[in-house]
């Protein structure tokens, strides 16, 4: 992995360099980082998602997240391919440690890291920060009901952020198979 440390699941999840983070804060592993944060009172965010492709309508709610928030994390939804029904379940083009890598270098994520979406996984990332905000994509439609079910019953903020629907995942594949978008 040319030097950087493996994202793992939950818990061990760790990120890679990018801006707005020094270094050495980088080869934290992502929760410790996150719990850190919420320690120092700082307002985190988590932004979840599949982000099986990324593109503009991803950073368009990475922005939004991160205008929410002081530190924001990014959790990726590790199951390959999301559940059916769910916009991105034919639309996971990404392995998942490329997203994490791709996620990690965005401007304005503090961190990312994989999480399945069962409730131990999800809980995990929950003490990390108790107080965080976890953020949604609304355009996308790419976390499903029980998901964002077992983070309510944990007492967490769900909050969706509004996005463009021109712009998602499903849209833009849909573009470029019709031959309309060839970018």
């Amino acid at each position: 992995m040319s030097g950087r440390e493996s994202p793992g699941e939950a818990g061990g999840a760790r990120g890679d360099s990018s801006p707005g983070s020094t270094g050495e804060e980088r080869r934290e592993p992502v929760l410790a980082r996150m719990s850190r944060a919420a320690s120092e009172g700082e307002r985190v965010g988590i932004a979840l998602g599949t982000f099986g492709l990324i593109h503009a309508g991803t950073i368009r709610f990475i922005d939004a997240a991160r205008a929410a928030c002081d530190r924001l994390f990014v959790a990726a939804l590790a199951q390959t391919p999301p559940p059916a029904g769910v916009c991105g379940s034919s639309t996971n083009l990404l392995h998942p440690e490329e997203r994490v890598r791709i996620l990690n270098l965005l401007r304005g994520t503090d961190g990312a890291g994989l999480v399945a979406p069962g409730g131990a996984a999800l809980e995990e990332w929950r003490r990390a920060a108790p107080r965080a905000e976890w953020m949604i994509s609304a355009a996308e439609n790419d976390v499903d009901d029980s998901t964002i079910a077992r983070l309510q019953k944990m007492g967490t903020t769900v909050r969706a952020i509004p996005g463009e629907g021109a712009c998602t995942t499903r849209s833009l594949l849909a573009r470029i198979q019709s031959g309309k978008d060839r970018t």
